[in-house]
């Protein structure tokens, strides 16, 4: 996301567009995606692209001191070279660019994206004042105020520490059955223990 010096904000967003559109996992077979949006008629394809643009528009906020802003959402890969020529089939590409007005008052800047969107790593640039803000968003979650005005204290160790630490909790624990089974897996199969602990 760019806080822009003539007072607006672009963020882009990158995601399976074609999967998004159609409401299957970002995972779904490309070529699929593509021929089922070829088939559309050409009304069919624009109330889809509205739907795709509504979608964003309720599941992605930028609030500025608590205040939801509008933003308009455009595709730019949608018909351009990068997105037709591309070794991997698309139609309407991977970024959505959200882009809006920042309040000329405003005083500090969240970040969400529902559910709908896996983990966002999101990167605030603020070209007013020069300075990088990057944060680990969990699935669903708001980011930590960006503020606005003031000079941007970067995190500390410790807080950068926790955060990770949440974040890989989040992904054994309830998410991560696939390696809780993989290492039970290992222990089941091993037969000795020193082996083992180095495989883990």
């Amino acid at each position: 996301m760019v806080l822009q010096a003539d007072g607006t904000f672009q963020a882009d967003l990158i995601v399976d567009l074609d999967a998004l559109a159609l409401g299957a996992p970002q995972n779904a077979d490309d070529a699929e995606l593509v021929a089922a949006l070829t088939a559309m008629t050409p009304l069919e394809f624009d109330a889809q692209l509205d739907q795709l643009r509504q979608l964003f528009q309720r599941r992605v906020r930028f609030r500025f001191d608590g205040t939801p802003a509008s933003f308009t959402v455009t595709f730019p890969d949608h018909g351009a070279t990068a997105a037709t020529e591309s070794t991997i089939p698309t139609i309407l590409g991977l970024t959505a660019r959200l882009t809006g007005v920042v309040p000329p008052e405003a005083l500090e800047l969240e970040f969400f994206a529902s559910r709908a969107f896996s983990e966002v790593n999101l990167t605030i640039r603020d070209e007013i004042r020069n300075l990088t803000r990057q944060a680990l968003l969990e699935r669903g979650a708001r980011s930590d105020p960006f503020t606005l005005a003031a000079p941007v204290e970067p995190p500390d160790a410790r807080s950068i520490g926790l955060t990770y630490l949440r974040l890989g909790f989040l992904h054994i624990v309830p998410r991560g059955l696939d390696h809780i089974l993989f290492v039970l897996g290992l222990f089941l199969l091993g037969s000795q223990l020193r082996p083992l602990v180095w495989q883990v």
